[in-house]
């Protein structure tokens, strides 16, 4: 009984001195080794954050005579084939000049040069600096006393802010930024762009990318309808039926119920293999009925599931992508700033390994 009494006594003090080197050894590693090197870190932070502002490591001081660096003038260049050459400009968050030369058939039916007319702004730019400064933030307000879950926990947010600065300038992970979901302003070059010419410019692996794509529009029925209070599509719709598990097949003769009784996306019956309107039966006369029916038989018939997968919605219409061209010019500066914060994600992912051992 005084063996396990003693016992009982002793346990709660190992437990406490173990408890207590457990939380020296924290407060050391993180007072002592880590918190030491914020300063560093920081610096390297703000040194990014001014490349992709003022192309230049230093923030702009007119008083010290510290001025913004000068543009990035990039070529561009479509390997071997040049169906597109000329020049990019990038000023801080703008791509502010844009000169190219396109020599492909499918594009030049419409447009040979396509020249930047007002500036367009780089939303990634904008991300990855919003983000490099809320690590900044973090860093500059990170408490020591904090026990190891909150520790572990202000290392993790700080590690995430400057992963996704990173990510922002590696791929152009918002949908919102390409095709089809992001539409520019054919207005912003001169010549104007041409409808059925869709351009996005995003940053990809620290290079600015051109991306060019010549579209056909659907005009066939029901694949060219569009929701008007939705935006969707017939093509969106049959896909998102799709990724239920339902067949082709029973979708497309479920919406083509729901027209006939007035409800569906599209109100015009499907033709054969999906690849004509229907033949008018009123108005138009004869010759327009024989003109019609003349058309329908010359169309190359396309398969519904060529629609499905070939179509995008794009502008409040159906397309289809006939020819792309992608082009890319690696921006010095913007692949030293990937650089940089791939070595402080590294760091501080080694921080957290470090912590989250010391439990």
């Amino acid at each position: 009984m005084t063996e396990i009494a003693t016992l009982t006594t002793i346990l709660p003090i190992v437990a406490t001195l173990q408890n207590g080197r457990e939380k020296r050894e924290l407060h050391s590693l993180v007072t002592e080794i880590i918190m030491p090197e914020f300063d560093q870190i920081i610096e390297t932070l703000n040194i990014c954050a001014n490349m992709l502002l003022y192309n230049s490591p230093q923030h702009p001081d007119p008083a010290k005579r510290i001025e913004r660096g000068p543009p990035v003038k990039l070529p561009v260049s479509s390997s071997k084939s040049e169906m597109v050459k000329g020049i990019i400009t990038r000023d801080g968050i703008y791509v502010t000049h844009l000169s190219v030369n396109l020599r492909e058939a499918h594009f030049n039916r419409h447009i040979h040069r396509i020249t930047l007319d007002q500036p367009i702004l780089l939303p990634q730019l904008i991300t990855a600096k919003e983000s490099i400064d809320n690590a900044v933030l973090l860093l500059q307000n990170f408490n020591a006393d904090q026990n190891h879950s909150d520790l572990c926990t202000s290392f993790e947010n700080i590690l995430e802010e400057v992963s996704r600065a990173k990510h922002s300038l590696q791929l152009p992970t918002d949908p919102s930024l390409v095709f089809p979901q992001h539409e520019i302003e054919a207005q912003w070059f001169r010549p104007s762009l041409p409808h059925n010419l869709a351009l996005d410019m995003y940053i990809n692996q620290a290079e600015l990318c051109i991306d060019l794509k010549n579209l056909h529009r659907v005009t066939e029925e029901p694949w060219c309808h569009i929701d008007p209070q939705t935006g969707k599509s017939y093509v969106d719709t049959v896909r998102d039926e799709m990724k239920a598990g339902k067949p082709l097949d029973s979708i497309m003769e479920e919406l083509d119920h729901r027209g006939s009784q007035g409800g569906s996306p599209s109100s015009t019956p499907r033709t054969a293999a999906g690849s004509g309107s229907a033949t008018p039966t009123h108005s138009g006369g004869a010759a327009s009925g024989l003109a019609a029916t003349l058309s329908h038989l010359l169309k190359p018939k396309i398969d519904p599931m060529e629609y499905v997968t070939k179509c995008s919605t794009y502008a409040n219409s159906v397309v289809m992508v006939t020819k792309k061209i992608e082009v890319s010019s690696p921006d010095p500066l913007l692949v030293s700033t990937s650089t940089k914060l791939d070595s402080l994600e590294n760091i501080i992912s080694c921080f957290l390994h470090n912590l989250k051992a010391v439990n």
